[in-house]
């Protein structure tokens, strides 16, 4: 069943990243980050590749974590791929022992894969594809199976076919399942299907999905969600949905569809509304306005990953990268103040305020928390909240506070923080603990959080870990607990400021903007001046840069809150005066 996987694991031979909401051992100011350590507790014992982690959490002390793996447990289940399971009620500090989740594991041939998970909170609900029979007259295609859990994660019903076509789809693949729900009885699963569902429909993959609103007991027949989907030239594949707190959905997914509007045949990212609670759909709609223009040789200026969030107050912000030539790629986004209606034309994910910072960043699939700033107890809410990414970046990267350490060649993790306007974001950082002294690739991280800051992000890794587990593919775990965040954007690296000029000297934060930060001026590690010794905490600072001093280069900001002088924040690389 290898063809699940396509466009969902990071081959670790891929020149990829994968950007998704958080990780970081980093000194984010306070923020702190534990040394990864192995979730899977088969780590040092199995040999076999553990990939694609989801997670979900009942925003209180449990987390769960679904993965597709071919371990045998100690032999008691087969070598086809399966479904592990593990939970922690404990904010991530520890796991239990991994089980399968598929209730036919020690006893099937077939290849269960590409999970998923969610949760409002009391039902839990994963989601995956699998080749096991759906029933009397089933072929061995690959359908969408489902279990449900009431406890935690603790105990799964039987799994069972989400669409009632699945035994009359012989042929029709179904491939990599997402699952999302409203948080009050509403629940979406989507996918990517060759089924033909209606007279129009070609055999070509489409966007399907089933749609629940009884927390999953009962599911609703299979539907188009792509308006396209009698275009029999055009494949719509990965969906990711979200939610607004109003009951509006919108989904993107990738698709090579022209739409009749003089697009390429490169992939470009597509949307769909719903405005009523997701039974029924509008048309599937360019997101990516460059689209006619954005082709290239496949796959440059081909756009994939998209990842959509509902910020409340008809805002969403979608993101995706795209592919450039000679190998690297370039994180985009787009955001509507007009609840999906029209979005603004595409951006590229790289700081404005700095001139040095290349936009191939080699960053992909953003997947973000949305909710996390209304955890923090320091302070009022922000009036922007902030977004908090991590990313699979780039290789051989040095590290800022030291040239001499270097990354390997390998992939490691990198963040950021965003405001949810998308005007301001930091520069990438590296975000895993061993980045500088590991040598295998981290993948496929993804990110959960509970109201009170936990924060608990698991990932596939090829790391050994000093030699603790083996070089296969194990899910590793960090954890943290998120304070007040206070992050320099500009001056952040790269920059050249004249003396006598008027610059922006720019952060983002989710704490009050009361409450007074105090910028100073370092060159070479040394204090030259203080900038501002109190100034709201509220985004930006002009500062006319002084003409008595000197011309040159190492030159930094230091920020730091006035009330908590731990939350402090420095220029990541050095500017320039002149």
């Amino acid at each position: 069943m290898k063809q699940v996987y396509k466009r969902t694991i990071v081959s670790r031979f891929e020149a990829a990243a994968i950007l998704m909401c958080v990780l970081c051992t980093a000194a984010y100011a306070g923020v702190s980050f534990s040394n990864p350590s192995p979730l899977n507790s088969n780590a040092g014992s199995d040999s076999t590749n553990d990939l694609t982690p989801r997670i979900a959490t009942d925003r209180g002390d449990t987390f769960v974590v679904v993965w597709a793996s071919q371990d045998t447990l100690g032999g008691t289940v087969g070598s086809d791929y399966d479904i592990f399971v593990s939970r922690s009620t404990n904010d991530g500090a520890a796991w239990s022992n991994v089980t399968t989740l598929n209730d036919d594991a020690t006893t099937d041939s077939t290849s269960d894969e590409a999970p998923d998970i969610a949760t409002d909170g009391s039902t839990w609900i994963a989601v995956w594809a699998s080749r096991r029979s759906a029933g009397s007259g089933d072929g061995t295609d690959p359908d969408i199976f489902f279990s449900r859990s009431t406890n935690g994660g603790a105990a799964w019903s039987p799994a069972a076919a989400i669409h009632s076509n699945a035994t009359a789809d012989l042929a029709d693949a179904d491939e990599n399942p997402r699952i999302f729900t409203d948080g009050n009885g509403v629940w979406i699963c989507a996918w990517a299907s060759r089924a033909q569902l209606d007279a129009g429909s070609q055999f070509d993959e489409d966007i399907v999905a089933v749609r629940s609103d009884d927390d999953g007991d009962t599911w609703g027949a299979p539907f188009y969600l792509n308006g396209n989907f009698s275009d029999a030239s055009a494949d719509d594949i990965n969906p990711f949905l979200a939610v607004s707190e109003e009951g509006a959905w919108i989904a993107v997914w990738e698709s090579n569809d022209t739409l009749e509007k003089g697009a390429g045949v490169d992939w470009d990212i597509l949307f769909a509304r719903s405005t009523d609670g997701g039974e029924n759909w509008g048309d599937a709609q360019f997101l990516n306005s460059d689209a006619p223009t954005d082709q290239g040789n496949s796959p440059i200026g081909s756009d994939a990953g998209a990842r959509v969030y509902g910020m409340g107050s008809n805002t969403w912000f979608v993101t995706w990268h795209r592919y450039l030539g000679g190998g690297g790629t370039q994180l985009r986004f787009a955001r509507s103040t007009t609840n999906g209606a029209s979005w603004s034309a595409p951006k590229v994910f790289d700081n404005p305020a700095s001139d040095s910072k290349e936009s191939d960043d080699s960053s992909q699939e953003l997947d973000m928390l949305t909710r996390w700033f209304k955890f923090f107890g320091k302070g009022a809410q922000a009036p922007e909240p902030l977004l908090f990414g991590v990313a699979i970046g780039d290789k051989n990267v040095a590290n800022p506070g030291n040239s001499d350490q270097v990354t390997g060649n390998d992939y490691d993790l990198r963040s950021y923080f965003l405001s949810t306007e998308g005007k301001v974001w930091t520069a990438p950082e590296i975000a895993n603990p061993n980045a500088y002294t590991d040598s295998g690739d981290d993948i496929n991280p993804v990110i959960a959080a509970d109201e009170e800051g936990h924060v608990v992000v698991v990932w596939s890794s090829y790391d050994d870990l000093d030699d603790t587990i083996g070089t296969d593919a194990d899910i590793l775990v960090s954890t943290a607990t998120v304070a007040g965040v206070t992050e320099l954007v500009a001056p952040n690296g790269g920059e050249k400021w004249k003396r006598g000029k008027k610059r922006k000297i720019e952060w983002v934060t989710n704490l009050d903007a009361d409450d007074d930060v105090r910028l100073d001026l370092y060159r070479d590690g040394n204090k030259v001046q203080t900038i501002k010794n109190a100034t709201p905490n509220d985004g930006a600072f002009k500062w006319k840069v002084p003409n008595n001093i000197q011309e040159g280069g190492k030159y930094q900001v230091e920020i730091k809150l006035k009330s908590d002088g731990n939350v402090n924040d420095r220029s990541l690389y050095d500017f320039n005066v002149k």
